[in-house]
C-alpha cells in the first residue's frame, strides 16, 4: 500500500467511526417512518460495532479494507416489537451480514450488499447503544 493508498484508508476510517454514529434513513430507497426508532450503528476505531435495529440493541465486530466493510460477530438483546419495526430489523440485519460497499453520497453513508442497500445520515445526538455482555444476555 503506497501513502496515497494509506491517507484514503485512513480518512475512509475516521469518516466511518463518528462518535455520534449513523442513524438509517432509508432500506433499499424505501424511507423509514417515524412510528418507530430508526437503526442505528456506531463503529468504534477499535474494530467494534454497535448499536440498535430499532428493536433490539446488537455488538459485533468490523474490519475495513478499502471500500469494503466486513461485519462479525454480532451478539444481540432479543425483545419482541412491533411487526413493521421487526421486518425493518430483519432486512437491517441481512443487509450487515452480507460483505458491504461502502460508499458516499456527500455527508450520507450508503452501505450495500447483495441483500440490499442502506442509507445512513450522522446521528443527531450521540448514540449511546454501547453496552455490556450482561445485557445482552
Amino acid at each position: 500500500m503506497d501513502d496515497d493508498e494509506l491517507d484514503a484508508a485512513l480518512d475512509a476510517r475516521e469518516r466511518l467511526t463518528r462518535p455520534d454514529g449513523w442513524a438509517v434513513s432509508s432500506i433499499d430507497a424505501e424511507s423509514l417512518g417515524d412510528d418507530d426508532p430508526a437503526p442505528t450503528l456506531m463503529l468504534d476505531p477499535d474494530g467494534t460495532v454497535t448499536g440498535s435495529t430499532g428493536v433490539n440493541r446488537f455488538r459485533g465486530t468490523y474490519e475495513l479494507s478499502d471500500a469494503a466493510l466486513e461485519i462479525d460477530s454480532l451478539v444481540s438483546t432479543r425483545i419482541a416489537g412491533s411487526p413493521a419495526a421487526t421486518e425493518v430489523e430483519h432486512h437491517f440485519l441481512e443487509v450487515l451480514a452480507e460483505p458491504l460497499v461502502v460508499r458516499w453520497d456527500h455527508a450520507t453513508l450508503v452501505l450495500e450488499s447483495d441483500a440490499g442497500q442502506l442509507r445512513l445520515e450522522p446521528a443527531p445526538d450521540e448514540i449511546s447503544d454501547h453496552f455490556t455482555d450482561d445485557e445482552l444476555g
